[in-house]
């Protein structure tokens, strides 16, 4: 005689404890690095040339400004949390420079080259499980380095035909983040720094890149260090053996601790990591499907949980959330 097996949630439970538990307690302290690439466009005070050279007699009939050059970052940065980071990079803003023609007749001829150090603080506003918007706000200590000369009536106004200099400037920016894998990120960045030239020039260079990030050890959620890990087994998986099931439909869930998106990503991972391990076992991978239900789901038995605030005490009273449920309807033979 055959008996009906329904819901098998005790044992979804206990594969869940063993399982992914760690998925749970937080990486949320880890490092990254990266680089970008971009467009760089600086502003040239064209109002401290045409003063400088009126102050030679000379009228300036036109300034063509070469304002735009390819841009690049190198850096490396200590994500303290889920919103917030420390970077500090190395850059080059590229050559920017310009040409000036005066009446009487003669030119004068500036380039400057923008390289230097930056130290920021990025702060991260998840928007989705993979989508971000990101603000930063730091400074930059900007070399920069001028290469100058003049023709026919202009006569050189610097001290020579080199000139180097190091300034410290703010340096703020806004983009968004888009995560492809656990480890690996590309960001849209628009940023602005404040530059002081080799001859005082006074001003500013923004650069539009696209970046790349990696996070080594992943990319890792809400910190959760003082919850304890649940003390389960996954030995009962073993009873699916003897069960004649069509399906195994593997679920994941979590707490109410964090955001929406958030959540529904962790028990996606969550379902995700059993069905890995069902398949381990030996369980056909077409008979597995996995979810994610995020917080919409808690157990009776932790209504009791008040609060919101992720204290110890409520994250050990609402561990019986963070679990992965198997749903199995069956046939078991006697």
């Amino acid at each position: 005689m055959k008996t009906t097996s329904r819901n098998v949630v005790a044992l979804g439970c206990m594969v869940a404890g063993a399982l992914v538990a760690p998925a749970g307690v937080a990486q949320d302290a880890r490092w990254y690095g990266g680089a970008s690439l971009g467009r760089s466009a600086a502003t040239i005070d064209d109002g401290r040339i045409t003063s400088g050279l009126a102050g030679q007699g000379l009228g300036t009939s036109n300034i063509d400004n070469r304002d735009r050059d390819t841009g690049y970052r190198l850096f490396g940065g200590y994500q303290v949390n889920r919103n917030f980071g420390v970077e500090a990079g190395w850059f080059d803003l590229g050559e920017m420079g310009y040409t000036a023609t005066t009446t009487p007749a003669g030119t004068l001829v500036g380039d400057v080259r923008f390289q230097g150090v930056n130290l920021d603080i990025v702060g991260t506003l998840p928007i989705s499980d993979r989508f971000s918007l990101l603000g930063r706000i730091g400074g930059a200590s900007v070399r920069t380095r001028g290469t100058f000369s003049s023709t026919g009536a202009v006569t050189m106004p610097y001290p020579g035909n080199s000139t180097s200099a190091r300034r410290f400037g703010l340096k703020y920016g806004v983009g968004v983040a888009w995560r492809l894998t656990e480890a690996w990120e590309l960001r849209v960045e628009g940023e602005r720094m404040r530059v002081y030239d080799s001859v005082g020039n006074r001003g500013h260079v923004d650069l539009l890149s696209l970046g790349v990030v990696y996070y080594f050890g992943g990319v890792a959620g809400p910190a959760r260090a003082g919850a304890p890990a649940p003390a389960y087994v996954a030995a009962p998986i073993d009873e699916l053996r003897g069960v004649q099931y069509e399906r195994i439909q593997v679920v994941g869930h979590t707490d109410r601790l964090e955001s929406g998106a958030y959540n529904a990503d962790l028990s996606r991972r969550r379902a995700t990591a059993v069905a890995a391990y069902l398949v381990d076992t030996g369980i056909a991978v077409d008979r597995i499907s996995s979810s994610g239900a995020g917080e919409s789901d808690p157990l009776p038995v932790t209504a009791v949980c008040r609060g919101n605030a992720a204290t110890p005490a409520l994250i050990t009273c609402l561990q019986p959330d963070r679990r992965v449920d198997l749903p199995v309807q069956g046939m078991r033979s006697p």
